[in-house]
């Protein structure tokens, strides 16, 4: 049995010893590839185009201390520019602008006649 795993150890270790062998340097088909230089250069401006999402919180509405039942907000997506200079490659300033709409539904009673309670549309902007 011990001679057994010796020759098992033996195989073993001489296969590690011999599969490197078969790697060769062969000589290459195809053209190294060209270098092309990074342009480093520094634009101080971004403008980005963006999708925000609206969403607000309609729990414990009221109205002059009446609840509104089945109260409801319109969430909604909404398109968003942003502009953004940059003093340094680290350090900006960033415009945004945005437009957002929403709006309160519900009823008086409960299971009464849904009303349209509030509807606005504001502009998020700093």
């Amino acid at each position: 049995m011990k001679n057994k795993f010796r020759i098992a150890f033996a195989a073993a270790l001489l296969s590690t010893v011999v599969v490197p062998a078969f790697a060769a340097d062969l000589p290459s088909t195809k053209a190294a590839p060209a270098y092309t230089q990074i342009d480093d250069s520094f634009d101080p401006f971004l403008i980005r185009v963006r999708a925000l999402g609206v969403l607000p919180n309609g729990s414990g509405s009221t109205i002059n201390g009446s609840p509104i039942y089945g109260a409801s907000l319109l969430q909604n997506v909404v398109p968003e520019v942003d502009f953004t200079y940059f003093f340094t490659k680290h350090w900006a300033a960033e415009l945004i602008c945005c437009f957002a709409h929403t709006s309160l539904t519900g009823s008086l009673t409960p299971g009464g006649a849904k009303y349209n309670f509030a509807n606005t549309t504001f502009e998020i902007a700093p």
